[in-house]
């Protein structure tokens, strides 16, 4: 996944809300400035930064790299040359794993927040997928 196609989703879902920078920085308690800088790929941004903006935009994580990984399978632009990534690599992999514990924070919590009965009614029917898959049978 292409850091600066996150800035450049970011930007698309931006202007598909006709929201100007500056109005969306303002929104996300951060600089226009700051804003374009992530927009084009030159920074990394922190994860509670993205989420701010992903709520503002009212955009869902898992539909947002969704969408970024769309821009990624198509191809760059002739005029856009690849030159050096300002990107620290390590930064952007601590980023991501971040974003996937706190994902999984979040499914936790939801899971909590499911009455007992339910919830043990899930458990029943994995296990018993497990088993059976485990023994070879299939769902008719």
């Amino acid at each position: 996944m292409s850091f600066q196609n996150i800035g450049k989703a970011l930007a698309i879902l931006r202007r598909k809300h006709g929201l100007s920078q500056a109005e969306l920085a303002q929104s996300c308690g951060i600089g226009r400035a700051q804003l374009s800088r992530y927009e084009a790929g030159k920074e990394l941004m922190k994860l509670p930064t993205l989420e701010r903006m992903l709520s503002q935009l009212t955009v869902e994580p898992e539909e947002f790299f969704r969408f970024v990984r769309t821009l990624d399978a198509s191809p760059p632009p002739p005029h856009q040359r690849r030159g050096p990534s300002r990107v620290d690599e390590r930064q952007l992999a601590a980023a991501f794993q971040n974003l996937h514990a706190a994902i999984d924070e979040l499914r936790e919590v939801v899971e909590r927040s499911i009455d007992p009965a339910t919830r043990f009614a899930r458990l029943i029917d994995e296990a018993a997928a497990s088993s059976n898959a485990i023994a070879g049978i299939t769902d008719p």
